[in-house]
């Protein structure tokens, strides 16, 4: 067994300095592979530094875009509410002038027959004195 390792390490000696050279051009290109992915990788993390940057602009953007329509939509929900505050207090308004209107035609109904029947007792005490 010992002469079938030494039998093969001696047929492979002179295959070392080949093999050698071999392994020496694959790390280098190897090297090269992974300078290469590194400076990728370091361009990609530029690139996504900067889109991050970008999408935090953007999100300032739409947040600042926001606040006006935000404001405006407030403004125009206390508009609406105040509208409609309006038109129930008119309609009570308005229900209270019917109230009124129709108090006053009373009134006026009563001062009339209250006049007429003055007019009458005056008459009558005329008639009376004559």
């Amino acid at each position: 067994m010992r002469s079938g390792i030494s039998c093969s390490f001696t047929q492979h000696t002179p295959l070392l300095p080949l093999c050698s050279v071999h392994l020496a051009r694959r790390v280098l290109q190897l090297e090269k592979v992974n300078a290469s992915l590194r400076s990728q990788v370091k361009a990609e993390e530029v690139k996504t530094s900067e889109l991050k940057g970008e999408l935090a602009t953007s999100r300032e953007l739409v947040e600042s875009s926001q606040q006006p329509s935000g404001y405006l939509m407030k403004r125009v929900m206390e508009q609406s509410s105040q509208l409609q505050q309006g038109k129930e207090r008119i309609a009570q308004l308005e229900g209270q002038l019917a109230s009124v209107k129709r108090e006053k035609s009373l009134l006026v109904e009563t001062k009339n027959q209250m006049a007429a029947d003055l007019e009458r007792l005056l008459n009558h005490r005329e008639v009376h004195s004559l």
